[in-house]
């Protein structure tokens, strides 16, 4: 019996949970949200609109500041 989504969750087709690919886009702005960062810290703009490479940049940043 496939699971239901709880808010904020979407499942695929066979009621599993999407995962973004480790690295990929989507996972640094998951990490970064999970920071508690919702958008950039100097631009103000929200992080969906940034390319990878900056994200990459910034999760590092950020990683390093709390250890």
């Amino acid at each position: 019996m496939p699971k239901s989504a709880t808010a904020g969750e979407k499942l695929n087709g066979k009621g599993e949970k999407k995962v973004a690919f480790t690295y990929s886009k989507g996972w640094f702005i998951k990490e970064l949200k999970e920071m508690g960062i919702s958008k950039h810290p100097i631009e103000r703009k929200k992080l969906e609109l940034y390319r990878i490479h900056i994200l990459r940049n910034l999760y590092h940043e950020m990683k390093k500041e709390n250890e």
